[in-house]
């Protein structure tokens, strides 16, 4: 059987983005906090192990970071000093925005879909990196606003429950597989467009899509 060219929600009523690797082009920024952070513990972080922890909430990718590391590793300094290094990173340089970002808000912007963000970052740190460009969504819901972080579905659920639009009616757009199980958890049609790590199998079939950029995604609107 031929896949519909639209979800099922089509139109949708509302549509929620991740931030980090999908609306803002960070995790590039995150990666080189940890990895500066680990080198100066003396610790190698490869690129690839770091992709593995995106979407998951941070104080849960140290744990994991901690425990891949092994019996020794400083975790409560490492936390420390990635958070120093990304500080002063995102001080000196704007966070640019992913590529279709700016379009596919404009198309919405125009067509009255609301918007929301469901971040794992906490609040203050998310509308920091957002800057003027909070300005573009009705609720940001993010870690420290939910019992539970991706890939639980709570932090949808309540971008959903804040836009007032039901699940079911609302289009997630994630970049990691984690944010891609959250997201289908909470009911939702999502669109992948990774970022860092390249897609599963498994990402391909729960994902209604999984397109290169959001630029795609402002093709769905015609």
């Amino acid at each position: 059987m031929q896949q519909s060219a639209y979800p099922s929600c089509w139109p949708p009523q509302g549509v929620i983005f991740d931030l980090d690797g999908l609306v803002l082009d960070s995790e590039r920024i995150y990666c080189r906090a940890w990895q500066s952070a680990a080198e100066e513990l003396g610790f190698l972080l490869p690129g690839e192990l770091y992709a593995d922890l995106v979407g998951i909430p941070n104080t849960e990718a140290e744990q994991l970071l901690a425990q891949t590391m092994g019996y020794g590793f400083p975790l409560k300094d490492f936390a420390a000093r990635w958070r120093g290094h990304w500080q002063k990173m995102v001080k000196s340089e704007r966070i640019p925005s992913k590529p279709g970002f700016e379009e596919l808000i404009g198309i919405l912007r125009d067509r009255h879909i609301p918007c929301a963000i469901a971040t794992s970052s906490d609040g203050p740190d998310a509308l920091h990196c957002l800057g003027e460009r909070a300005d573009d969504f009705y609720a940001i819901v993010s870690r420290d606003q939910v019992s539970q972080g991706k890939p639980a579905p709570d932090l949808f659920l309540q971008a959903a429950f804040r836009l007032g639009v039901e699940p079911s009616a609302c289009l997630a757009l994630e970049d990691s597989e984690t944010g891609l199980e959250s997201a289908c958890a909470a009911g939702m049609t999502v669109i992948l467009v990774p970022d860092l790590k390249p897609p599963s199998e498994k990402a391909y079939s729960q994902a209604f899509r999984v397109y290169p950029s959001l630029l795609e995604v402002c093709g769905l609107f015609g």
